[in-house]
């Protein structure tokens, strides 16, 4: 999502749909990525940065992550979606 409105942001035109698709996934990608950056535990924070923001694939995120578990790794990044959603939900965006 991010990539697509980083792409039509630079466009000086867009047509009506493409502007209606722009300000909502805006809206939705600032949220999510503020609603990351509020996460306490820091190195939870930056495996949602690593995976989901700069967009890496698992098996890069936990390869880089090596010194746990994978399936603790799995059972984090969940831990960090719910947290994400809970805030989401608080803010009242979903």
């Amino acid at each position: 999502m991010r990539k697509i409105v980083d792409e039509l942001g630079a466009c000086e035109v867009l047509n009506e749909k493409q502007q209606i698709v722009y300000e909502d996934w805006k809206f939705k990608t600032e949220n999510i990525e503020r609603a990351i950056r509020v996460i306490v535990d820091m190195e939870l924070r930056a495996m949602m940065e690593y995976r989901f923001m700069k967009g890496n694939p698992r098996k890069a995120a936990v390869i880089r992550w090596n010194r746990i578990h994978e399936r603790t790794f799995d059972r984090r990044i969940v831990d960090g979606v719910e947290s994400v959603a809970s805030t989401l939900k608080l803010w009242g965006v979903v």
